[in-house]
């Protein structure tokens, strides 16, 4: 296993390979991870916007070379382009 030592979250936690182990065993296992709960049933379809304010669409023009690697990023990842582009912009956004 690669080891991805000591970071902070986003929201300010800190994480360690030891945490992200027990968290991986737990969901593995079908269970939830100590102080998690599930508030509902799963919800098939597209995440909520993350604010009240809803979402609206964004042109950017990229190199077709960008394009193709984004295109390649979601497929690995098992997501959308736009999840990878949002994410890349919250990440700039948060850390500015």
């Amino acid at each position: 296993m690669i080891s991805m030592g000591d970071f902070t979250a986003m929201n300010g936690q800190a994480v360690n390979d030891e945490m992200l182990e027990s968290l991986e065993a737990s969901y593995a296992a079908g269970e939830f991870p100590t102080g998690e709960y599930s508030v509902g049933g799963v919800i098939h379809g597209a995440p909520r916007a993350l604010s009240s304010e809803g979402s609206a669409v964004l042109s950017v023009k990229v190199p077709l070379a960008m394009k193709r690697a984004i295109q390649a990023e979601a497929r690995h990842a098992n997501t959308t382009p736009s999840a990878i582009v949002c994410s890349l912009i919250a990440r700039h956004t948060v850390e500015a």
